[in-house]
């Protein structure tokens, strides 16, 4: 059992304890208030890393990241959290643009976490961050590492996936989707690769397939509905394409996310001048 374990059981016996003494005691009153107010205050104190990540996430469950990314960081300053509590919230600001604490975070997890599972955890987080920075291989590499010890997880089937079709490798990036769709095949994330690699490397009706697939998961960030927008509009399907790309503008993006809301502007408004140019085309065609 951990330090941090021993001791949060220790201060709830401790404090309850103290309760019981206040409840139970043949204590005068205004004693056994400042009991039960010494007991809330031992109990914030010691729990206080607890109690603000409950708070953190229940800000995020509401949209309100900015509060809730305080919260987390002042979590992890009380360093009162267990490792796998302080890798998730490290995962939610690195979502949120703070690459810099995200990294000092997972490194220390990754270097002085007791449990294995948490070590792992924190590598596969880490190799978004190695990516983020521009360390592409590095990040594979990590990830590659994760998989051959054995550690399976949607995320780094996902992750991985991804970052191997961006490297070229398409031998590699075949035999790791398809691995990756054995594995979940109802993963979203895992269903837009699959759809990438078709679109890439296979035939359009096996995209035109895969997308269609990725469309029926219900996947709630922007990059799918990108893919298959591309997708649609290199089969000719224009016109669904637009749609497509105007619902991911107004899908929510983070600092993981693999197109950004200009990429998806630049697009959708060449695909319109091209509209444009091609009924100016046919109508001079027309005229003549």
């Amino acid at each position: 059992m951990s330090q941090l374990k021993v001791q949060t059981i220790t201060a709830i016996f401790g404090i309850i304890l103290i309760v019981l003494a206040a409840t139970f005691a043949p204590i005068l009153i205004p004693f056994r208030i400042a009991l039960i107010l010494l007991a809330l205050l031992l109990s914030f104190f010691l729990l206080r890393g607890q109690w603000y990540f409950v708070r953190a996430l229940q800000n995020y469950r509401k949209n309100e990241r900015s509060v809730g990314a305080q919260l987390f960081r002042k979590a992890i300053k009380t360093k009162r959290l267990f490792p796998s509590q302080r890798a998730g919230a490290a995962w939610a600001l690195l979502r949120g643009g703070d690459i810099e604490t995200a990294e000092t975070v997972l490194t220390d997890i990754a270097h002085n976490a007791s449990e294995l599972s948490s070590k792992r955890l924190a590598q596969s987080h880490l190799a978004l961050v190695y990516w983020k920075r521009g360390q592409a291989r590095r990040a594979i590499q990590v990830l590659e590492d994760l998989l051959a010890e054995g550690y399976r997880t949607t995320n780094l089937y996902a992750n991985l996936g991804y970052l191997l079709l961006e490297s070229g490798n398409q031998e590699r990036a075949l035999s790791l989707n398809q691995e990756a769709r054995e594995y979940n095949e109802d993963s979203s994330v895992i269903l837009d690769n699959w759809a990438t690699y078709c679109y890439r490397y296979g035939s359009l009706e096996e995209a035109l397939k895969a997308s269609e697939e990725l469309m029926k998961s219900a996947p709630s960030f922007p990059d799918a509905y990108f893919t298959r927008a591309v997708i649609l509009h290199a089969s000719g399907n224009t016109a669904e394409a637009k749609v497509l790309l105007q619902k991911a503008q107004e899908m929510e993006f983070n600092f993981l996310s693999t197109v950004s809301p200009d990429e998806i502007h630049d697009l959708l408004q060449k695909w319109t001048n091209e509209n444009l140019k091609a009924s100016e085309e046919n109508a001079l065609t027309m005229s003549l």
